[in-house]
């Protein structure tokens, strides 16, 4: 089970209660606080309009970030509504992170935000 990102990235949504029983069920493994990665190919910042919708698909090589989001316009440049995925093949991590951003357009700026392991900060 997925948590819809809307959730748990907006922790003030959420009751004392409603927080704990939510933590709860993660400790459990009954659902999963980790952004979905993008089946569709490509880097940087690729278009896409299919059956599934239309939006940017957004994907960049950062092994050593311990998360990564995407500022731009189609969120307000906020540095956490927005978090890619961990890219996994076979199970296993391959240093990459993507998502698909519905909304996004072609023309739209954006940048990535990744709080790196060791605390530090890059833009």
């Amino acid at each position: 089970m997925e948590i819809p990102p809307l959730l748990w990235q907006n922790p003030s949504m959420f009751s004392r209660v409603g927080r704990q029983i939510l933590l709860l069920l993660l400790a459990a493994g009954v659902g999963s606080l980790s952004p979905a990665q993008s089946s569709r190919s490509g880097w940087g910042s690729v278009p896409y309009h299919d059956a599934a919708g239309t939006g940017v698909t957004f994907r960049v090589w950062a092994p050593n970030a311990s998360s990564v989001y995407v500022p731009g316009d189609f969120n307000g440049w906020s540095q956490t509504a927005t978090p890619l995925g961990k890219d996994l093949t076979n199970g296993v991590w391959n240093g990459c992170w993507s998502g698909d951003v519905s909304g996004a357009t072609n023309g739209q700026q954006y940048k990535y935000y990744l709080p790196l392991l060791s605390g530090l900060e890059t833009q």
